[in-house]
């Protein structure tokens, strides 16, 4: 992964590092090896990008490719023998024995199939090791490779070849052993010689061939994907990310070809196949091509936004795994977490317009939040005996890896003050250039910081605070009594039923505080409850905020008397609370509401200021959290009254951006807010009735059918012009967005029609729709099927076509595609028990058992929660929505 620095900073160049081990060589290889010696040289010797020639020892290898060995030592099966005796291979973990110090590799990748269609590879490698205790076995990191030649070379000074008796695969932690006649000393050098052979794979792991056309042209091309297991496929290796080496790479390939690698240049690769959204390879960063580019003339998207922080997760990446990496994989957070929390400081660097709090909360906080509530969730910290398989390591890379990890550093960021913070990591990097570390080693370099200075002080050492955090499971909910001063923690839970769960953990939670507008010096929480007296309010006109701009991770509650102070602070003046704040109260009182910590009325009030609210990311967070009740009371007597509460409050804000789409929306092309959320301001204005609203969808919809080249509509609001401009129209309307589809070749557009289509308010065209998908891929079928399922027409239209047409529909489609497309949002619109009768006998006769046990579950906690919900709504919410909404225009 890029070059160490070894104690006295001596480097040598590639060429002579090169030519000096083939003399180091020379000097003790026997006669016999100096015939492969030569070979070689006589490889090297022509040039990179000769694929005229190769080594005869590499040759060999993908001649003998189905044979594990074909050398002249013991000849064994491609399988471990079930008969071999235990020993260190039977250790998930690599031996200490040896460590690598670099490897020479050639890899011989094969670009034209052979005639069974296979494409073939070969190689060598070299790698010197350290012998750090005596041992007469081998262990390397192998997946189906076979080898042709492998041998174990000496110091110069002594013994020459070590002979190998044995080689063999043990198969259960891909293993390739090789037994020694003799015992490497340690403290000595040596160098393990290996030609290997195997195939390029197809599901873009390892080293992998993909396909493309280049204007018409079909063409191919090799790249890796090698995190985290995948490098024993390409060549044998110490594949653990403590076993850190320096690399010289040599490629083989057809001279019209291009060869890249890691270093010592720093290359971007946009790939038009790849199964990761980016990889962080040290010099060689590759990426998905929609991952990395941009076309300028593209306004009115958020894709500029969005590769900006992809790009700058990766070169955050540079420093955090590339340049130190985690000892073992149970701190993988330390390698995602860092790089997910870089890449909003490099995009708000970039773009100053991208507010680091905003962008953080839109993107990351929100998302964790609504994730992190259940009893199920694992701590951020692993122990790293609990991952010592394959398959123990890959669901290691989830979103709290990433963005909880990410959060715990900004809030780390956000008490110790960004100066510090900084100044912690830069001697940790220092510090762990070209090596390893675990989470401890990280926080000893900070605790070092913070002990150089008396201006930020911590109730307990920077371990224990982080470990109550990263050795914690879920998140924890703050509670307030404004008359008391009492503060109190407890684990927070998104299921009320889970609140019996008595798990005592304690968080050491950092207080950043808000008072009638004034930031307030940072309390800490060591205990599960906690007097603050100077958080008690003594006037009618006091208020308290939590969090300040959300640095910190937990959720926040208060009592009864502060939310109503802070609803009558928002009515007066929004913007005396920060916008990040405005944001959290809103989804943190929805989310608190439907777990039952607070009232119904508590969370509904907090949106009553909205009318004077500016800013597009907080609309769009009320409207998220706001869906939940409108899913609920579409069929419900409260819904008239819930659609004038909002109209009336969204009316100022969509005014406003309407007034920009018919003037100058151009001044909004690079706000990424306003390209995010604009489409949901207008989606829910026009479906709520907005007569602007849906008079703009039917004229701009109108001006593109009249010229669809001159007349385009701006891609941040085209999927609810599609809808409501279909929706408004008729057959005509109709017929022209399906020709548009058909002619389309842009995925972005093709989605966004497959869901206007949905739109139409006439069943017999829903009807001929459902009709259309059963043409169509499996995955453009179940866009349909949902698309119109949520159709409030259409949610019958499409129960009817599923139920009159299920034998066709589940031969010719998976089957669990189309339930989780069109029956799960089925299930969620459910009013009356008649329906979940229906639902549930359809279900009884045309799922399979494995598929009906799951559904008849899911069905019954859908109902069953439906029902407890609507017992609320039809007291609270009717009665509350009647005192807060008058009549109005709209």
């Amino acid at each position: 992964m890029g070059p160490k620095s070894s104690a006295s900073g001596f480097y040598l160049s590639r060429a002579a590092a090169a030519l000096l081990a083939l003399l180091l060589a020379a000097l003790v290889l026997a006669l016999g090896a100096l015939a492969a010696l030569y070979a070689r040289a006589r490889l090297e010797a022509a040039g990179p990008r000769s694929g005229a020639a190769a080594s005869s020892a590499a040759a060999a290898a993908a001649e003998e490719a189905p044979e594990l060995w074909s050398g002249s030592a013991p000849t064994v099966g491609a399988s471990a023998k079930p008969s071999r005796r235990p020993g260190v291979w039977d250790d998930p973990r690599l031996p200490a024995s040896l460590s690598p110090v670099n490897y020479q590799l050639e890899l011989w990748p094969m670009l034209e199939p052979d005639e069974r269609g296979l494409h073939r590879l070969s190689g060598q490698v070299n790698i010197s090791v350290l012998c750090a205790e005596e041992t007469d076995t081998v262990l390397l990191h192998s997946y189906r490779l076979n080898y042709s030649r492998v041998a174990v070379l000496a110091p110069p000074s002594g013994e020459g070849r070590v002979a190998v008796q044995d080689l063999w695969l043990a198969e259960k932690h891909q293993y390739v052993v090789l037994e020694l006649r003799e015992t490497l000393r340690a403290g000595r050098l040596y160098v393990l010689q290996l030609d290997f052979a195997g195939l390029l794979a197809n599901d873009l792991s390892g080293l992998f061939v993909s396909y493309y056309e280049d204007f018409g042209v079909n063409k191919s091309l090799i790249a890796s994907q090698l995190e985290p297991t995948f490098a024993r496929s390409v060549y044998p290796c110490f594949d653990e990310p403590a076993m850190k080496a320096t690399f010289n790479v040599r490629l083989v390939h057809p001279p019209d070809y291009v060869a890249l690698s890691n270093m010592p240049a720093i290359d971007i690769v946009a790939l038009p196949d790849f199964g990761a959204g980016a990889m962080e390879n040290w010099g060689l960063m590759t990426f998905q091509e929609l991952s990395l580019m941009y076309n300028p003339s593209q306004k009115f998207s958020n894709r500029k936004a969005l590769i900006c922080l992809i790009i700058s997760h990766e070169l955050g990446h540079q420093w955090f795994g590339n340049l130190v990496t985690m000892k073992w994989w149970n701190d993988i957070w330390l390698n995602e977490g860092f790089a997910s929390y870089m890449e909003y400081l490099g995009a708000s660097y970039i773009d100053p317009r991208l507010k680091l709090n905003e962008l953080f909360l839109f993107f990351s906080l929100q998302a964790i939040f609504a994730q992190d509530g259940s009893v199920a969730h694992r701590p951020l910290s692993v122990k790293k005996e609990e991952i010592h398989l394959t398959t123990h390591i890959f669901p290691l890379f989830n979103m709290f890896t990433y963005i909880k990890g990410a959060s715990f550093l900004r809030m780390i960021s956000g008490f110790l003050t960004e100066r510090l913070f900084t100044k912690g990591l830069s001697s940790y990097l220092k510090k762990f250039s070209f090596s390893n570390v675990d989470q401890e080693d990280l926080w000893s370099h900070l605790q070092t910081v913070i002990d150089e200075q008396n201006e930020v002080q911590l109730p307990t050492s920077l371990k224990n605070v982080m470990d109550s955090w990263t050795w914690g499971k879920g998140i924890p909910i703050l509670t307030l009594n404004t008359s008391t001063g009492i503060l109190t923690e407890n684990q927070f839970y998104l299921l009320a039923g889970d609140k019996q769960n008595t798990d005592n953990h304690t968080w050491i939670v950092p207080v950043s505080w808000i008072k009638n507008g004034y930031e307030q010096p940072l309390m800490w929480l060591d205990n599960r409850s906690k007097v603050f007296p100077e958080m008690q309010l003594s006037s009618e006109h006091e208020w308290i905020l939590l969090n300040v701009n959300v640095t910190g991770y937990y959720r926040a509650n208060y009592d009864q008397l502060n939310w109503d102070r802070l609803v009558l602070q928002l009515e007066k003046d929004p913007k005396a609370i920060p916008v990040a704040n405005r944001v959290q109260l809103i989804d943190d009182a929805f989310t608190m509401a439907i777990s039952e910590y607070i009232e119904i009325e508590t969370a509904l009030s907090i949106t009553k200021y909205l009318a004077k609210e500016e800013e597009i990311i907080v609309w769009y967070t009320a409207l998220k959290n706001m869906l939940h009740f409108e899913n609920s009371l579409v069929t419900h007597k409260s819904f008239p009254l819930l659609k004038k509460y909002i109209l009336k409050r969204i009316s100022p804000i969509y005014h406003y951006y309407e007034s920009l789409i018919q003037g100058d929306f151009d001044t909004t092309a690079d706000d990424f807010f306003v390209q995010t959320s604009l489409e949901t301001i207008i989606r829910e204005a026009c479906s709520f009735g907005l007569q602007d609203c849906l008079q703009l969808a039917t004229n701009l919809y109108q001006r593109w059918m009249k010229d669809p080249s001159n007349h385009k509509i701006p891609h941040s609001i085209r999927r609810p012009i599609y809808c409501y401009g279909i929706a408004m129209g008729n057959e005509k309307e109709w017929e022209f967005a399906w020709e548009m589809y058909k002619e389309s070749t842009a995925s972005s557009q093709m989605n966004d029609l497959l869901y206007g289509l949905s739109c139409t308010r006439e069943p017999w065209l829903l009807y001929r729709y459902l009709q259309n998908a059963l043409e169509a891929s499996d995955s453009v079928a179940v866009d349909i099927f949902f698309n119109v399922a949520k159709n409030e027409i259409g949610r019958l239209v499409a129960w009817e076509f599923i139920t009159a047409n299920w034998k066709q529909i589940n031969s010719q489609f998976e089957d669990q595609l189309i339930y989780n497309s069109v029956l799960g949002v089925v299930i969620e619109r459910i009013s009356t028990d008649l329906q979940f009768q229906e639902v549930k006998l359809f279900i009884n006769i045309a799922l399979d058992e494995e598929h009906k046990v799951v559904a008849t579950e899911e069905l019954e906690n859908a109902w069953n929660t439906s029902m407890k919900w609507r017992n609320k709504v039809d007291t609270t919410v009717y009665d509350w929505l009647q005192k807060n909404t008058v009549d109005s225009e709209f």
